[in-house]
């Protein structure tokens, strides 16, 4: 698992630690702890970033020389990016975050499938995002890169189907976590600099009005990596309420 050691991914970790063997858990800003309490094997946990090709590159050595259970589920929680205005876009940005949310995607999933395919057996989860389902100003970065692996997830569940290896997406809107709240005290201050009434809250498409938490999205990824889920793929389970709908 990427982005394991903050926000969705670690609530995701808490969520499947029990029906895992193994974790190998991945973070950018510090290596992940351990999960407590865990009846497993064992935890390897590694900071990586991901946004870097050479620190990809090492840590797929790693993975590739180790030992142990063969690796079955694979999920990407790694995310990052913040509203800016169309002018103020750095390319450099835009790079590191395709990097990040697409081609470390890609290359990981590149090493795993070869197992996968060959036991028959397989899950993988990407974490998208609302941002490209419902486009909004000051989102090109974050919204374009989401987007791009959305389609990457589609593309690839049909082409590992037949070995029975199952890949989704999960996309949640408005999570109540540092990244995401900070995102959004952001994206209000880019309306108001150009006086423009920043978008209603997301909060009547919600239960009662409440978040959507991060423990909410941890639940829709342990659903799709259970084994009892033998035909959902290619699917963008949304959490989100009903905000989609309209």
């Amino acid at each position: 698992m990427t982005g394991a050691s903050r926000g969705i991914g670690q609530a995701t970790v808490g969520k499947i630690r029990d029906s895992c063997e193994q974790l190998i858990l991945v973070g950018h800003t510090k290596a992940p702890a351990a999960p407590v309490s865990w009846t497993g094997s064992g935890a390897e946990t590694y900071q990586v970033d991901l946004r870097d090709p050479g620190e990809r590159l090492r840590f797929r050595e790693k993975l590739a020389a180790r030992e142990g259970l063969p690796i079955t589920g694979f999920v990407h929680c790694a995310g990052s990016g913040m509203p800016a205005a169309v002018e103020d876009v750095d390319a450099r940005v835009l790079r590191d975050l395709f990097e990040l949310h697409v081609v470390a995607f890609v290359e990981l999933a590149q090493d795993l499938l070869p197992a996968m395919r060959h036991n028959g057996f397989g899950r993988i989860v990407a974490v998208g995002s609302l941002a490209p389902l419902r486009p909004r100003s000051f989102m090109v970065p974050y919204a374009a890169t989401k987007a791009a692996l959305r389609t990457a997830v589609q593309c690839l569940a049909a082409e590992v189907i037949g070995d029975s290896v199952l890949v989704n997406c999960v996309s949640p809107g408005g999570v109540d976590t540092d990244l995401g709240r900070a995102g959004r005290e952001h994206l209000a201050e880019l309306f108001e600099r150009q006086g423009r009434p920043a978008p209603p809250s997301r909060q009547g498409d919600l239960p009662r009005g409440r978040a959507v938490g991060a423990a909410d999205v941890a639940r829709a990824i342990a659903f799709l990596l259970d084994p009892e889920n033998e035909v959902l793929a290619g699917q963008d389970l949304v959490v989100a309420g009903t905000h989609v709908m309209r």
